[in-house]
């Protein structure tokens, strides 16, 4: 199995259209073409998780943040960028960055810190309207039809909204000819053939394109396998930027903040708002959200849980009578982290390649804590 191979997955779990314009996301370090060994996933990427990652033999590191996010303006001996930039080159490392792409996804942070703590009726807080989808249109021989569609669904068409195996079926008669030099599956080559087939239709996310194609050729039974491609102007709703729902009983504002820092297992939380108030609805966005707490309210949310939220933005929504959990932007992200090892670690069982998926095991959260004791 090559890096690339599970790049494509992440690529179609998590669509890097789906970032945002300022992120820097994808491929930042090594070759997609490498062999894979063993993957290491992280949030940051520090010397201690490099050393990590040669520790176990990983020599793909998925992470959340961006390792090269600023531009570069020089790297010298001594510099700790440039120290891990060398180390990461001279054992053929590569890293991989999935980050506000990760955020907007299902199955990303957001859905499933919001699952976690068992909220319901999960809705979209922002929609994200930037991944974009083509039509595939190809004419499969009948008995080859189930073998093709399923080639496609698993390279990553056919999925609209919470559907999956979503496809077209209408049936005709296809005709060709081959040369002297052609090798049809059906007739002989030079001579007019007539074939009952089927006209397969499905749409896939741009993202998806070329790796469909390619499981179309290697699915087809046709030596030149017919296709089409379709450009659509459907509005493409893709993914959302945190995601709201009900609690499964009214609770407390203290006590939901305390079952938070439980589940996020960190050195406590900060809320705005009355400990005694009681919490129906709530919004989840990891990391930095509070550019997202006016789309909380507004859908009737009693509280919004995120991470770095300013003095200021706290006494604005305080006197508005608003609540707020801040759990800090590390630990609503961390905690993701096994839950992507956990997912990768599937898909290549299903694989049978065996390779290894470790989630790094470096707690680096900046902030220090200290008590009054």
């Amino acid at each position: 199995m090559r890096i690339n191979d599970i790049l494509s997955t992440l690529e179609k779990w998590y669509p890097p259209q789906l970032a945002d314009s300022w992120d820097k996301v994808g491929l930042q370090v090594g070759s997609r073409n490498s062999e894979l060994r063993n993957i290491l996933v992280c949030l940051d990427i520090t010397p201690e998780v490099i050393r990590e990652s040669l520790e176990q033999g990983a020599n793909l590191i998925v992470t959340h943040h961006p390792f090269i996010f600023n531009p570069v303006q020089k790297l010298t001996e001594g510099d700790a960028r440039f120290e891990m930039i060398k180390e990461l080159l001279k054992n053929d490392i590569s890293v991989y960055c999935l980050h506000t792409n990760l955020d907007y996804s299902p199955q990303g942070t957001c859905d499933t810190l919001a699952k976690a703590l068992n909220l319901s009726e999960l809705k979209p807080l922002d929609f994200v309207y930037n991944l974009s989808y083509r039509k595939l249109v190809t004419f499969v021989p009948s008995e080859a039809v189930e073998k093709v569609s399923r080639a496609l669904f698993a390279a990553g068409a056919g999925h609209i909204g919470e559907y999956s195996e979503c496809s077209f079926q209408s049936s005709g008669t296809g005709t060709f000819k081959g040369s002297e030099d052609s090798h049809p599956v059906i007739g002989k080559a030079g001579q007019k053939e007539s074939v009952d087939e089927i006209r397969l239709e499905m749409i896939v996310p741009t993202t998806c394109l070329s790796a469909v194609i390619k499981a179309l050729y290697q699915a087809h039974p046709y030596e030149e396998p017919a296709y089409d491609v379709y450009s659509l102007e459907n509005p493409s709703l893709g993914a959302s930027r945190g995601v709201y729902g009900k609690l499964p009983a009214p609770m407390l504002l203290a006590d939901w903040a305390k079952q938070i820092s439980l589940l996020l297992d960190t050195e406590g939380v900060r809320f705005v708002g009355k400990p005694d108030t009681v919490v129906k609805k709530a919004a989840v966005v990891t990391g930095s959200g509070m550019d997202f707490a006016n789309s909380a309210f507004a859908r009737g949310c009693d509280v919004l849980l995120t991470g770095d939220v300013k003095y200021h933005q706290a006494m604005d929504w305080d006197l508005r009578k608003l609540a707020l959990v801040d759990a800090g932007h590390y630990s609503t992200e961390a905690w993701f982290m096994p839950h992507l090892a956990n997912r990768l670690k599937s898909w290549i069982a299903s694989q049978n390649a065996g390779i290894n998926v470790c989630t790094s095991q470096v707690r680096y959260d900046p902030f220090q804590y200290v008590g009054k004791s």
